[in-house]
């Protein structure tokens, strides 16, 4: 019995356990999948927070309630609102993340880590 466990080789192709291409088509359905152009058509504001090169800057959208301000973020956004704003260093880039900010001083941090399955 265990010759035939030895013998069957374990194939990954199509089962959707990564591969070559994760990354490309992961990109491709963070960007389907964006929130953002909803969020701006819902009255958010587009704010730069830094510049991270002549032609690169980090943005987030920002829209006030009467009771909260809620940010968003896209991967690196959140590192860099958390260190501007808070001086938090983060190690990780989620793809969306909302950042609500209450005025009684309460902090809640919803993160969207968006994967594609077949």
């Amino acid at each position: 019995m265990s010759d035939l466990y030895t013998q069957l080789p374990i194939v990954n192709k199509g089962t959707g356990a990564g591969g070559a291409n994760t990354n490309y088509y992961g990109k491709k359905f963070e960007e389907k999948t964006n929130n953002e152009q909803r969020l701006l058509e819902a009255g958010y504001i587009k704010t730069c927070i830094t510049h991270k090169s002549k032609k690169t800057y980090i943005y987030v959208l920002i829209k006030t309630y009467e009771t909260k301000t809620i940010v968003f973020v896209l991967q690196n956004g959140l590192k860099m609102y958390m260190k501007n704003k808070y001086n938090i260093d983060l190690f990780r880039c989620p793809d969306e993340a909302y950042i609500i900010e209450y005025n009684n001083g309460r902090k809640v941090i919803k993160i969207l880590e968006k994967k594609r399955a077949k």
